[in-house]
């Protein structure tokens, strides 16, 4: 009999998960790979405006390995909000967090186009 719960768990379920919730919130979670520069998050999540942050997935229970931990510190040190999440929950709240961001921003940038208009 085959594990539900891991299934919906594992890091590609959760990565088909998210390009497809990101698709609904109008945002696009970019599949980023450097063969040079390893380590990096998963998904680059680009939002209307030029709004960007960073996911790395994990299976259910999973931590970033020492490379990732440092990629994902210096991202933060550099001011990227970068998450690492394991469940759909996760992913949820940190779609919506950001999506309140992006469209925060996004009505900011509305607003000074206008007044240099």
């Amino acid at each position: 009999m085959a594990d539900h719960r891991h299934s919906e768990t594992s890091e590609k379920a959760l990565e088909r998960y998210l390009v497809d919730r990101a698709h609904e919130y109008g945002a696009r979670a970019l599949k980023y790979f450097n063969a040079n520069n390893s380590g990096y998050p998963d998904r680059l999540l680009v939002f209307k405006g030029g709004y960007v942050c960073w996911c790395e997935l994990k299976s259910l229970g999973d931590r970033p390995r020492p490379l990732q931990s440092y990629r994902i510190s210096v991202l933060r040190e550099m001011g990227h909000h970068v998450y690492v999440v394991d469940s759909k929950e996760k992913i949820d709240r940190m779609l919506a967090k950001e999506d309140r961001e992006a469209q925060s921003r996004w009505k900011a940038l509305k607003a000074l186009k206008r007044e240099e208009s």
